[in-house]
């Protein structure tokens, strides 16, 4: 029973995704002979030393830094010895004539009892922090997506004002045309069609998918990343509609350009690249970006390298992968030669276009 409080122990604080089941049983099963056979025959002096042993020993088949693995086996350990105490305090309190074969099936019984309790208080309280911050990263995208809408709302009024000047302006233009088509400058009439492109090109649209959703964030963030960056790209080629949230969107393309962005101004290179599109009831997003220095990991999971960021310690890329699996998909991450890529795939059908009576 012990062993599988330690166990849950493990398994909370611990990403176990990338463990071997039978490896994770077999070393479970040799410590069990240990407690049963070898740790009677010690000093009841040793007993305490061995418990911290055998904690530590078990967060060694599990991947983490040594910081952490210390962590957990000084909390356990401490908890232990703190249930130790309190139960033997309680039996002296209750019976101090007790004989020593039921003192031992007493003091084992309420061990149990009260470490199990312990580790259900932890778990208790570890999941209300992390809905707090599940909630803060909530919070976070909505104010993301607000400030992306406000953005586009920008975007769209700058254009309409453009539209409206040169439909004023309209009847001279097409009259200059007119007089370099009647001389058969075929050059300068390119050269006068290129201004007019400029003029209606709006330096802070970079998306125009007809997607709201998307060309609202990207056009927000990507004018975050022309500020910060050398080597932006974009390519987006999606349908108006989608089957897909807008909160969902958000959190998958706010927190991978956040990082991408973070990442790559830290380089020489300054570089990011961003492809989106649709084909066969899927969405395909992919973000490419330089990195440099040593990427932390923890099992499938890359910590955080942002300061400010250490107490979400890399619950982005969870929170993209969840919205990920909301709808099906695969999220394959790769890091090679300085370069970080994610790749996401969502199934996501158009939404049936309504048809007018």
């Amino acid at each position: 029973m012990i062993l599988y409080i330690y166990y849950k122990y493990m398994h909370y604080f611990f990403d176990t995704d990338s463990i071997h089941f039978v490896k994770e049983i077999t070393i479970y099963f040799l410590m069990l002979l240990w407690i049963l056979f070898v740790n009677p025959t010690l000093p009841s002096h040793l007993e305490s030393l061995c418990a911290f042993l055998i904690i530590f020993l078990l967060t060694w088949q599990y991947e983490a830094k040594l910081l952490k693995k210390l962590f957990l086996t000084l909390l356990i350990y401490g908890i232990y010895v703190m249930c130790e105490m309190l139960v033997g305090y309680l039996i002296i309190l209750f019976d101090r004539n007790m004989r020593t074969d039921t003192f031992v099936t007493a003091h084992a019984i309420m061990m149990l009892i009260f470490m199990y309790l312990w580790e259900q208080a932890v778990e208790l309280v570890g999941e209300q922090i992390k809905k707090t911050r599940r909630r803060l990263a909530e919070s976070e995208s909505a104010k993301r997506q607000l400030a992306g809408y406000s953005n586009q709302m920008k975007v769209m009024k700058n254009s309409e004002e453009k539209v409206r000047g040169l439909r004023h302006d309209l009847k001279h233009h097409l009259n200059e045309l007119m007089l370099l088509a009647e001389r058969d400058q075929a050059s300068e009439i390119k050269e006068y069609i290129k201004h007019m492109d400029d003029f209606m090109t709006y330096s802070k649209e970079y998306v125009s998918s007809g997607n709201m959703d998307i060309d609202s964030l990207l056009n927000l963030m990507l004018d975050i990343a022309k500020k910060e960056l050398g080597d932006v790209s974009c390519r987006v080629s999606i349908p108006k509609d989608l089957a897909i949230e807008p909160f969902d969107l958000n959190v998958i393309l706010g927190n991978l350009l956040d990082n991408a962005i973070f990442a790559a101004k830290q380089t020489k290179e300054k570089y990011l690249k961003v492809r989106i599109s649709y084909k066969a009831g899927m969405l395909l997003i992919h973000i490419e970006n330089s990195y440099a220095g040593q990427l932390v990991k923890e099992g499938r999971r890359y910590v955080t390298t942002k300061k400010e960021d250490i107490a979400a310690h890399g619950m982005g890329i969870e929170n993209v992968r969840a919205v990920v699996e909301k709808y099906d998909g695969e999220l394959s991450i790769k890091d090679e030669e300085q370069v970080f890529q994610v790749k996401a795939v969502l199934y996501a059908p158009d939404k049936p276009r309504r048809i007018s009576p």
